[in-house]
């Protein structure tokens, strides 16, 4: 069966959470008919938040939808990840997407034992996040097949879809590039992580469901596209703000927001 997790972005104006925006954006998505959202990950700024302003944006998602939300748990040491997963489940999340360590790179031995130890601080369902343009490495095949007895899926945002096959032999894998969803859909897989929903739940919905006519799958693809044109998700928060979603596209620095030429070409497909 598809599913559809949108990996919300996050709103500021001036600096600061802009939750009446984030509030329209969590309704959006409800109406859109997405299967759950995804608060704090790479597209929602999460490594710039501060726990505080986290902690806000899963319980206003909360307040506003009966959609399952999912926490990003960020690629930070074993620590201060256990300490995110404890507060997530007193807050009532509903997953959590494990991005591995980044800059503190670790051996394969290292992220094992990561992963496990987070694992058994909840109950909640873990995802593993492959994201290698981030953090530098694949997620290690005999890892994933190790932590697969534990029930843990794999968002798969890399670009090898040899990977992505080897990867089916052990977990659940989701679409995170959706760049490649063609490609993820002809090894069957029908759920995805999403950036585009953010602007198009339900067209979204329908791509996993193979529902889209071919004038439709081009207009996904263009989207997809269009929101990898700078480091996501600097073209998404432009898009919702043309949308009437966002405020502002305002971004957090070190992210910065869409040049001319981004804006330009968003306009094409918007107006």
């Amino acid at each position: 069966m598809s599913e559809v997790i949108t990996a919300v972005a996050t709103p500021f104006v001036d600096g600061k959470i802009d939750v009446e925006s984030f509030g329209r954006l969590v309704q959006s998505q409800a109406q859109g008919g997405v299967d759950a959202l995804l608060v704090a990950g790479a597209t929602g700024e999460g490594m710039l938040l501060s726990p505080c302003e986290k902690k806000l944006l899963v319980t206003v998602a909360k307040q506003l939808c009966d959609l399952p939300i999912w926490l990003n748990v960020d690629g930070v040491g074993t620590r201060e990840a256990v300490s995110q997963v404890a507060w997530a489940n007193k807050l009532g999340v509903d997953g959590l997407l494990i991005s591995p360590p980044a800059f503190c790179k670790c051996t394969s031995l290292g992220l094992l034992e990561h992963v496990k130890k987070l694992v058994h601080e909840t109950t909640l369902p873990i995802m593993l996040y492959n994201a290698p343009s981030r953090v530098g490495y694949s997620l290690p095949l005999d890892v994933v097949q190790m932590l697969s007895h534990l029930g843990v899926t794999v968002k798969d945002a890399g670009k090898d879809l040899d990977y992505t096959k080897s990867l089916q032999r052990f977990t659940t894998v989701y679409c995170g590039n959706e760049l490649l969803a063609s490609g993820f859909a002809e090894l069957g897989v029908d759920k995805v992580v999403s950036v585009v929903a953010n602007g198009y739940p339900q067209l979204t919905k329908d791509m996993f469901e193979g529902k889209l006519t071919k004038k439709q799958v081009a207009l996904f693809k263009r989207l997809a596209r269009l929101t990898m044109t700078e480091v996501n998700p600097i073209a998404i928060k432009y898009m919702l703000c043309k949308l009437g979603v966002f405020r502002s596209a305002q971004m957090r620095l070190p992210l910065t927001e869409a040049s001319t030429r981004t804006r330009n070409l968003v306009d094409e497909v918007i107006g």
